[in-house]
C-alpha cells in the first residue's frame, strides 16, 4: 500500500550532473531535501534510509545499487519518481578523474580513464535493472546531461510533464539555471560559482 507522494529521487553515479538537476528542481519550486544547495548531498548518503523518511519533495540519491534506495516506509511502499542522470562515458570518466586530482591530489592516467569509463558502463546497466525492476509503482525517467545543455527549455519541459501531476514545477525557472556550455569536460567546478 501506498499511503504518501511520491518522492522525486534524483540519481545517478559520480560526474553525471545530479548536482545540476537538483539545482533545477529547486529553481523551479520543487522542495528539495539536502543539508547544502550545492552538491545537494548528505553526510550520512550511505543511509538512504535515514534520508527518504523525512524527505517531501526531491533527493540526490547517489549510486543506486551501492546505497539502495529503501522500498518501504513504515509497512507502505514508497513510490518513487526516478530521474537518473546519464552522461556520455568519456566525458564522465574525465571528469571523474579530474575530481581525483583535484580534491585527492592523485594522478590518473590515460589507463585509469578508460578503466573508469567501463566501471561506469557498467554500473550504469546495473542500476537502471535495478530501477526498472525492483521497484514496483515507481518510474523512471533518463536524462542526457548533453541535451540538457544543449536544449534546457525542451529537457525542462519534459522533466516537468513527467513529474506531472504529482508535482507542478515551473519549466522556464529550471531551464534559467542551466550554464549553456560546451558538454566536454572542463577545467575547474561549476558548483564554485553557487558557493557563498
Amino acid at each position: 500500500m501506498t499511503s504518501r507522494k511520491p518522492i522525486i529521487a534524483v540519481t545517478g553515479l559520480g560526474r553525471s550532473g545530479t548536482s545540476l538537476m537538483m539545482r533545477m528542481l529547486d529553481a523551479g519550486g520543487i522542495p528539495v531535501y539536502a543539508e547544502e544547495k550545492v552538491t545537494y548531498e548528505f553526510a550520512h548518503c550511505e543511509r538512504p534510509e535515514r534520508i527518504i523518511g523525512e524527505c517531501f519533495g526531491a533527493v540526490k540519491l547517489m549510486d543506486p545499487v551501492r546505497w539502495r534506495p529503501p522500498k518501504t516506509e513504515r509497512g507502505h511502499t514508497i513510490k518513487y519518481l526516478f530521474i537518473w542522470m546519464q552522461r556520455d562515458y568519456k566525458q564522465q570518466a574525465q571528469s571523474y578523474a579530474k575530481t581525483q586530482r583535484q580534491l585527492h591530489a592523485l594522478t590518473p592516467s590515460r589507463e585509469h580513464v578508460r578503466a573508469y569509463m567501463k566501471m561506469f558502463k557498467k554500473e550504469t546497466a546495473q542500476a537502471m535493472h535495478l530501477l526498472m525492476h525492483q521497484y514496483p509503482g515507481s518510474r523512471l525517467l533518463t536524462v542526457s546531461f548533453e541535451a540538457l545543455l544543449k536544449n534546457p527549455l525542451e529537457e525542462s519541459r519534459r522533466i516537468m510533464g513527467y513529474l506531472q501531476p504529482d508535482f507542478q514545477p515551473r519549466a522556464t525557472q529550471m531551464a534559467k539555471v542551466v550554464i549553456k556550455r560546451d558538454p566536454k569536460c572542463l577545467e575547474g567546478f561549476l558548483e564554485e560559482r553557487y558557493m557563498q
